[in-house]
């Protein structure tokens, strides 16, 4: 592939230009949701905003009725909404028949899907910028563009379309599917395959070795870990997230998987496809994460663990055990005043004391009921 000097896509800018943006046709965001139309269907929308911020051009969404005193001040021109919000924002006298209103079952998914309408990601521009290093036996789709200080070692293969930012280094044998893209200093490290249609934030480290080391009189020997990180197809991966390789199985992240920034995922942990996860949370080694669940901020999980499939958990939970039906778990208290606290906590470290006092009361009452039947 031909070096050149070549700005990054990546610093073209994320939203359409307003300044020569017509808008896009309220029939035409009904068909990308496929969702019922009550208004003018040739009516221009230029943006997509919240209930605070919009102005008579945008197009807003809301789902729940605690957000319905927001909309007495909004100034959105089409509103995504379901049916049932309708009925009640009607009923109410929230909203008149006049207003532009698009109805769909899930207002939060369609207005993700129209949002990307209003800020597509930028095109790539295929070509290598001058500054990068190139192993001689990489393969790089013509179509892929390659930006300043990228390191490409031997045997690694880079996908139709594939966009990777300044600074990255993609180890030996490595894969990069179709349309993914990769922004600035990321690392993968040797032999990661990642699929199509992924996009991995900066600073993200993939593929790092395992934190693996065998305990033996006193000090702690190292374990070469020796497996890889597989990435399927459709994956988010936060900035500064850390995906390390296996120990002896693979490292697997499946289809649809959405992680935030700042989250460790430890070696041979296998995540289901659709499952998702927020900031800061911390995965085990060997831990088996199910398809399609969702993990808030702060969630830790101890190695070995097996989650089932469509399990919610709390923020700032801790998993130490196996979750072995679908359902929403916690393990955390809910934050309250300090003056509550105090004497919760205190009453808390009086638990043990309180226990051993009932079981004395309940070995007497038994006595006694013993004695009377005598």
């Amino acid at each position: 592939m031909r070096k050149a000097i070549l700005p990054t896509p990546f610093s073209r800018g994320w939203a359409r230009n307003k300044a020569d943006f017509v808008g896009i046709l309220l029939k035409e965001l009904a068909e990308a949701t496929d969702g019922e139309l009550l208004g003018d269907p040739g009516l221009a929308v230029s943006g997509a905003s919240s209930l605070t911020a919009a102005t008579g051009a945008d197009i807003v969404y809301i789902e729940s009725p605690k957000y319905f005193s927001l909309l007495a001040d909004c100034k959105a021109g089409v509103i995504v909404l379901s049916a049932e919000i309708l009925q009640r924002l009607r009923s109410d006298g929230v909203i008149d028949d006049q207003q532009a209103c698009l109805v769909v079952d899930n207002p939060h998914a369609a207005f993700a899907r129209i949002s990307q309408l209003f800020h597509p990601l930028p095109d790539v521009i295929p070509g290598v910028h001058a500054s990068a290093v190139i192993h001689a036996s990489a393969s790089i789709a013509d179509t892929a563009h390659i930006s300043a200080c990228v390191v490409i070692e031997e045997n690694v293969e880079i996908g139709e379309h594939v966009s990777i930012a300044p600074g990255c280094w993609l180890g030996a044998g490595s894969r990069i599917g179709d349309r993914t893209r990769v922004h600035a200093n990321v690392s993968i490290y040797p032999e990661t395959s990642i699929g199509e249609n992924c996009l991995i934030h900066a600073g993200a480290v993939i593929g790092s070795e395992g934190f693996g080391h065998a305990r033996d009189d006193g000090q702690w020997i190292r374990l070469p870990q020796t497996g890889k990180v597989v990435i399927g197809d459709h994956v988010r991966i936060g900035a500064n997230t850390t995906v390390d390789r296996g120990s002896l199985e693979d490292t697997v992240i499946g289809d649809g998987v959405k992680l935030d920034n700042g989250i460790q995922i430890g070696h041979n942990v296998q995540i289901g496809r659709d499952t998702a996860m927020a900031a800061h949370s911390a995965i085990g080694g060997s831990t088996r994460i199910g398809e399609r669940c969702a993990l808030g901020g702060l969630v830790g999980s101890g190695a070995h663990v097996n989650i089932a499939d469509d399990v919610f958990i709390t923020a700032m939970s801790g998993v130490n055990s196996d979750i072995k039906q679908p359902g929403a778990y916690s393990s955390t208290l809910q934050v309250m005043p300090a003056a509550d606290w105090n004497r919760n906590f205190a009453r808390f470290r009086q638990l043990d004391k309180l226990a051993r006092q009932v079981r004395s009361i309940a070995s007497k009452l038994k006595l006694s009921k013993g004695s009377n039947h005598d």
